[in-house]
């Protein structure tokens, strides 16, 4: 890591992908399956130190707010945050989903989960909506593999999607972590890449997923609530426990993080391997996973690439996780297919366009556990992020949002529940459980953990308005079918356990 200052201050140019037809950013697509994704030259033409390797290292539930960089006191992220200052640190960025297989869907696709049928849920299939940008990078020349997590939970992926997977290799930890060796892993790929082709590695990193270490707190003894809970938390037993494991695997992430890093310096490949770092959804807690708010879709986001970035930026504007699969595919020099939505970053990257602006991404949820309604109801919900609104629209009211009372089956209960008593604790279960109005409006600077609804108040009325305008738009362009039709039109796709039995029940979160 200590070269990375050396490294940056010999930033190249951006190479010629930026600039071939095709690479300028994905629009709405349309829905005909068909895609464009023909090599700008033939497999194994185009030097390798010109077509950049890939790096995506995915952590699994882990909110924006959780890093050094992010300025929280809790935690020590030193690996990150030095990739962060360095490279291209996304102040805004968003998954298109709070729930993983969904959130991942997306990220492979580089599309809204609307557009992905049974993709979108966890424990669905693998839908002919789908495809996944590793396969087409490996069909034009790329050597692609992966470890640890990849697409899911769900069912029949196809073979390849991620490339040659690289799981065997595993080390000792405490029994709430995977035990997979990221890193190790990650060395066997590199070590069977023995040709010139540029290579493309997904780290899908387990943690911060629960089970979570429930026994100490002590990180937080010196802080204030208000330095490190937000506030529809209360503080509790549980919740500080729980908080403190989750945080403890951000850390065990970034050392991670640290010796991924420093076998590709010790390889000379750092300089021509575009890395991102990011988190599928929010942190495994009451009101952020599973939900729309900003603690459930918004996640660290940093790129990191010496020979075509301009680094040492952090970056304001609206960026959403389906703004990877196109940009790999055009620093790669191959084109854009039409069924995605998410735009090509490249600009913003490099600097040549510096003033590149969005003004909303947005996301969407179905359903997380199948029983948390009866007969897999979902509990449809779509949000449009600004830099300063987040506006979310609810399908379907009269449901409960986090299952049916009593049980409130993706509610994380215990959060709730008074350490002597069990009682639950108002109002932070009403904050979490109680049924949501259709429409729900929040300006983000003045109301950070999104409390006060202004969707039915005087002062939103014109906002409301505005971003209820454009969502419709948005919705309609990519072809929405809850939007479309008004019905719950994932609740009728099959539900897969995980012994592919369909619609055999339920898995847990």
């Amino acid at each position: 890591m200590q070269k990375l200052v050396v490294h940056v201050s010999a930033v190249l140019v951006l190479l010629l992908a930026v600039l071939l037809p095709g690479c300028g950013g994905g629009g709405s697509g349309g829905s005909d399956g068909s895609s464009d994704t023909t090599p700008v030259d033939q497999p194994g033409t185009m030097p390798a130190e010109r077509r950049p390797n890939f790096l995506f290292i995915i952590t699994d539930d882990q909110s924006a707010a959780h890093t050094g960089k992010a300025g929280y006191m809790a935690v020590q992220t030193p690996n990150f945050d030095r990739l962060a200052n360095a490279g291209v640190y996304f102040e805004n960025a968003f998954a298109a989903a709070p729930t993983c297989t969904a959130s991942r869907s997306a990220i492979l696709s580089g599309q809204h989960i609307w557009r992905l049928k049974s993709s979108a849920l966890l424990w669905g299939a693998w839908s002919d909506a789908m495809f996944s940008y590793q396969t087409l990078l490996a069909d034009n020349g790329y050597h692609t593999g992966y470890t640890g997590k990849g697409w899911g939970p769900g069912h029949a992926a196809p073979p390849g999607y991620l490339g040659q997977s690289y799981l065997d290799l595993t080390r000792e930890l405490p029994a709430t972590y995977s035990q997979t060796d990221y890193v190790a892993n990650f060395r066997a790929f590199l070590d069977g890449a023995l040709d010139d082709r540029p290579f493309s590695f997904w780290m899908g990193i387990r943690e911060p997923h629960r089970p979570l270490k429930n026994d100490d707190s002590s990180r937080f003894d010196a802080l204030t609530r208000d330095q490190y809970l937000p506030d529809h938390l209360p503080k509790t037993a549980d919740v500080d426990n729980h908080l403190q494991g989750y945080l403890e695997e951000i850390e065990q992430i970034d050392r991670d993080i640290g010796a991924t890093i420093t076998l590709l310096e010790e390889r000379n490949l750092l300089h021509n391997t575009l890395v991102v770092i990011t988190s599928d959804n929010g942190m495994p807690f009451a009101r952020a996973k599973m939900n729309n708010y900003l603690l459930g879709v918004q996640v660290p986001l940093l790129i990191y690439w010496e020979n075509g970035m301009s680094g040492g930026r952090d970056v304001p504007q609206v960026t959403s996780l389906t703004d990877v699969a196109p940009t790999f595919l055009a620093a790669a020099g191959l084109a854009i297919p039409p069924q995605m939505t998410g735009q090509n970053l490249l600009p913003l990257i490099t600097g040549n366009n510096l003033e590149w602006h969005r003004e909303e991404v947005y996301a969407g949820f179905e359903r997380h556990n199948y029983d948390a309604r009866p007969e897999g109801m979902t509990h449809s919900r779509r949000s449009l992020h600004q830099q300063e609104w987040l506006y979310i629209r609810n399908h379907f009211p009269e449901r409960w949002p986090l299952g049916d009372p009593p049980a409130y089956r993706d509610a994380y209960l215990s959060n709730f529940q008074e350490d002597a008593s069990g009682e639950f604790l108002q109002p932070y279960l009403g904050y979490t459980v109680d049924k949501r109005p259709y429409e729900e409006l929040y300006h983000l600077p003045t109301d950070p953990y999104q409390l006060d609804n202004l969707a039915y108040a005087s002062s939103g009325y014109e906002k409301l308005r505005e971003l209820a305008e454009k969502m419709d738009m948005e919705l309609s362009v990519t072809e929405d079918p809850v939007h479309l039709t008004g019905n719950d039109v994932f609740s009728r796709y099959e539900f897969w356990k995980p012994d592919s039995t369909a619609g055999a029940g339920p898995t847990t979160p």
